[in-house]
C-alpha cells in the first residue's frame, strides 16, 4: 500500500467535520484498514528510503515496528524522543478530539515521529442519548488517524464500544435519557447495518473493534479503559514472571467480554463513590503492578467520570489517575507521559 500524505491539520478537521462517511468511502476506508493492519503484521522495522527533511513530515514512517502486540501496546521500548499522549473517554465528542489534537501539535508531531497517542475507550455514546451518528463519525475519524499514523496511532477498547447484535428487549424513556448500554450498542450495530450494510457491521466489528487493544503498558506505568484484572482475573492472566503475564494479555480476543479478565479492564470499577462492591481495590492495584513487573508504577484508567468531577482527578490511592475528554470537559483533556510523573493538559492549560 503505498505511503499516505499527510493533509494539513486544518484539511484533515474539515474531512472529518463532513463524516459519516458514504457508503462507497466507508467501505473503502475498512479496505484501506485491512491493508494497513496486514502490513504492520508482517514486522518490517525500516523504513523503504531515506527521506530528506523536507519530506519528513509529510510521509509517516509507515514500516517503523508498531508497538501493539495482540491485545497489548508494549511501550516500554519506546525512544526518549518519542512522548506518549493518551485521550480518555471521548463519547461521541468529535469536537474534543479535534481540540485536544489541534492544541497539542499532535498531528504533526505523529507525522514527525515525536508522539504515540493511545485513546483509552469509550469513544462511542454516553448513556444520556443515542449520538450514533456522532458516534460513527468520530469512530471514522479515528481510523483515519490509524491510516495516516499506523505505528503511532493505537486505540483501547471500552464498554461502549462494543456492538450487541440482538435486541435487548429492554424498555427506556424515548428522550434517551440512562440508556441501558446493552440499548446503546444494539442500537448502534443497527444503526451501521442501516447505513451500510450487515457485512460492513461484521467487518467494522473485526477490524476496528477487534484490533483494538485490552492495556497500554510502559516504564512505570500501565494504561487501560476500566481497570486491571483482579481476583480470578488476575489468576487467569499471571503467568511465572511479568514477560509472560503480558504475554497471556496479548493473546486475548478482545471482543469476547464474557472473558473474565477482559470484563474487568473495560467494564471494572473502582469504589469512588463509596456504594461498596468494587471490581478492584487499591491493593489489587499493587498486586497488578507487581505482575507485571511494574510494583513503583502508576494505573492510568478512564471509565469513571460524572458532571461533578474534574477531567483528571485521583482518589486517595495516588497510584491512581482517572481522565476523561468527553463532553463534560470542555474542550477535552489529555495526558502526556514521556519518562517522569503523568502531565494532564486541557485547551484551558494545565489540570
Amino acid at each position: 500500500m503505498a505511503t499516505r500524505p499527510i493533509p494539513r491539520r486544518e484539511e484533515l478537521f474539515n474531512r472529518w467535520k463532513t463524516f459519516p462517511l458514504s457508503r462507497r468511502e466507508a467501505y473503502q476506508q475498512l479496505k484501506d484498514l485491512e491493508d494497513v493492519l496486514k502490513q504492520g503484521a508482517e514486522n518490517q522495522s525500516s523504513r523503504p528510503r531515506d527521506l530528506p527533511d523536507s519530506e519528513t513530515a509529510a510521509s509517516p514512517p509507515l514500516f517503523k515496528r508498531g508497538y501493539q502486540t495482540g491485545a497489548v501496546i508494549d511501550l516500554r521500548s519506546i525512544s526518549k524522543q518519542e512522548e506518549v499522549m493518551f485521550i480518555g473517554d471521548l463519547h461521541a465528542s468529535l469536537s474534543n478530539l479535534i481540540s485536544i489534537l489541534s492544541g497539542s501539535r499532535a498531528v504533526e508531531r505523529m507525522g514527525l515521529g515525536e508522539l504515540a497517542v493511545v485513546t483509552l475507550g469509550d469513544t462511542s455514546h454516553n448513556q444520556r442519548n443515542l449520538e450514533m451518528d456522532t458516534t460513527i463519525s468520530l469512530n471514522q475519524a479515528l481510523i483515519d488517524l490509524k491510516l495516516l499514523f499506523p505505528p503511532s496511532f493505537y486505540s483501547l477498547i471500552g464498554n461502549h464500544d462494543y456492538l450487541w447484535k440482538t435486541d435487548p428487549q429492554i424498555k427506556y424513556h424515548p428522550s434517551g435519557e440512562g440508556v441501558p448500554i446493552s440499548v446503546l450498542k444494539w442500537r448502534h450495530y443497527l444503526e451501521l447495518v442501516a447505513r451500510y450494510g450487515s457485512k460492513y457491521a461484521d467487518e467494522y466489528e473485526q477490524l476496528y473493534t477487534g484490533r483494538s487493544a485490552l492495556m497500554a503498558v510502559g516504564n512505570g506505568f500501565a494504561a487501560m479503559h476500566a481497570g486491571p484484572p483482579t481476583g480470578d482475573g488476575l489468576k487467569e492472566v499471571r503467568g511465572t514472571n511479568a514477560k509472560e503475564t503480558l504475554e497471556n494479555i496479548s493473546r486475548f480476543n478482545v471482543l469476547d467480554e464474557r472473558n473474565t479478565p477482559t470484563r474487568q479492564i473495560t467494564a471494572g470499577n473502582y469504589d469512588y463513590l463509596g456504594r461498596g462492591s468494587p471490581f478492584f481495590t487499591d491493593e489489587s492495584v499493587d498486586g497488578f503492578l507487581d505482575a507485571i513487573g511494574e510494583p513503583k508504577g502508576e494505573v492510568l484508567l478512564g471509565h469513571a467520570h460524572d458532571s461533578f468531577r474534574p477531567a483528571h482527578w485521583q482518589p486517595k490511592n495516588k497510584k491512581l489517575h482517572f481522565l476523561y475528554s468527553g463532553p463534560f470537559a470542555p474542550g477535552g483533556c489529555y495526558a502526556l507521559k514521556n519518562g517522569g510523573p503523568f502531565e494532564f493538559k486541557s485547551g484551558r492549560g494545565v489540570r
